[in-house]
């Protein structure tokens, strides 16, 4: 079946840490989140992302780490952090 979809141009893994993570959820502060999500968890999470994304091959990647940077309203992405992910994916615009 998987012969039928074409594989993505482009992969963009937007990668934060464990802590980062559960850092951003506390923040949030939605108890659904904060309260079902154990930090265990999410480390088997991320392993298994990493693992995935060092053996996937089916397009070029990228991987842009968000550890010091957020998507909130009241930050900015940095002009470094922009023109990466700006030549990125340039070539598929």
């Amino acid at each position: 079946m998987l012969m039928h979809i074409k594989p993505p141009q482009l992969l963009i893994y937007i990668d934060v840490s464990v802590d980062t993570a559960m850092e951003r959820i506390r923040i949030r502060d939605r108890s659904s989140e904060a309260d079902m999500i154990p930090k265990d968890y999410m480390q088997d999470l991320r392993r298994n992302y990493e693992a995935w994304y060092e053996s996937f091959d089916l397009c070029p990647k990228v991987r842009i780490d968000m550890d010091r940077h957020s998507l909130s309203e009241e930050d900015d992405l940095s002009e470094d952090m922009k023109a990466k992910i700006l030549s990125a994916i340039e070539p598929y615009l």
